[in-house]
């Protein structure tokens, strides 16, 4: 990969392998792994809606807003987590979504969003792989803070998300 620091490489494939093994799961018709403040596909696998995971990575970063946005939502408990939610399951006719949100070390706005068959996927098994497969995501070491990065390039872009994000 041109361009591009080891690091940021094997981050890249953590990211590629967790996504693939998503894609194992029964049912599978397509995940991205999302940036919920702006609406971004940062990485994808399978079918997107439509052929299009843009329009879902959209359209699933608008829902977690609503979700942050509307006290409905928020969990009374004093410990509860800063995320809005762990998941959300939306069901239709013939597909599944299952919207997991990640709890990341430096505190981003990131989602999974997993497109399923009903059909052929058991939703109970899938939330619960999901989730072991997110949990791994998380605690990859290319998820550090942006001061423990050894790429000055990678720690550059995480100070940055977080600057942004601070200011949203």
């Amino acid at each position: 990969m041109f361009g591009m620091g080891k690091e940021r490489r094997g981050a890249v494939a953590v990211i590629d392998r967790c996504l693939g093994e998503v894609m194992t799961i029964d049912g599978a018709l397509g995940v991205s792994l999302v940036d919920w403040a702006s609406g971004l596909a940062l990485a994808v696998a399978g079918q997107g809606a439509g052929g299009d995971h843009e329009t879902g990575a959209l359209d699933a970063a608008e829902l977690a807003r609503t979700l942050v946005m509307r006290p409905t939502f928020a969990d009374p408990a004093p410990d509860a987590a800063r995320l809005p939610a762990e998941d959300v399951i939306i069901s239709s006719a013939g597909i599944y979504h299952l919207i997991r949100f990640l709890d990341t070390v430096f505190g981003s706005n990131i989602l999974i969003h997993f497109r399923l068959d009903r059909a052929t996927a058991n939703l109970a098994m899938a939330r619960l792989r999901l989730a072991a497969i997110t949990d791994r995501l998380v605690e990859a070491p290319f998820l550090l803070s942006s001061h423990e990065s050894s790429d000055p390039e990678l720690a550059l872009l995480l100070r940055l998300r977080t600057a942004l994000e601070a200011r949203l």
